[in-house]
């Protein structure tokens, strides 16, 4: 079952993803190794529970509640404890190879998921343990918004 969900990235779709976990009911922990993209987090994600609030999608209470489960967290071991890992970096190869190497050891028992559109999911996972909990998640942006989630697995994805 999964109750925490671990984000890498802060940028807009770190941010959205963020925020539609959030009004899920989960806890969610957000990385960035960017200092400024995490200290913007909490006032982007404010603004866009209160836009939320605005055009009556929620209530002021549900806005709270889900704005006060996600937490910005500097240092991406502790991101240990996730029951589900979405990375939403810059899409660079190198980059999301080395987080998942990183990630697949911090969170040995997580769901491991890009959110990459332009590359392959297999290639990103080439240096990620445990193969078999790894996939893509492509949310389409705004997250919040849009009702679809492309889900991608390769050949070592479990059922």
């Amino acid at each position: 079952m999964i109750q925490r969900v671990a984000i890498v990235g802060a940028g807009t779709m770190g941010a959205g993803i963020a925020q539609l976990c959030a009004q899920s009911g989960f806890s969610v922990k957000v990385h960035d190794p960017m200092p400024a993209a995490l200290a913007a987090l909490p006032a982007k994600l404010k603004k866009s529970f209160d836009s939320a609030v605005l055009k009556g999608k929620l209530s002021t209470q549900q806005a709270e509640r889900a704005y006060h489960s996600v937490s910005a967290i500097a240092d991406i071991s502790d991101l240990t404890g996730a029951d589900l890992v979405i990375e939403a970096a810059p899409e660079l190869l190198a980059l999301k190879q080395d987080l998942f190497e990183k990630l697949s050891a911090i969170c040995p028992d997580a769901l491991l998921a890009t959110n990459t559109s332009s590359l392959s999911v297999k290639d990103i996972m080439a240096r990620a343990s445990g193969k078999e909990r790894t996939l893509g998640v492509h949310f389409f942006n705004p997250p919040v918004a849009m009702k679809l989630v492309e889900v991608i697995r390769t050949g070592d994805t479990a059922p």
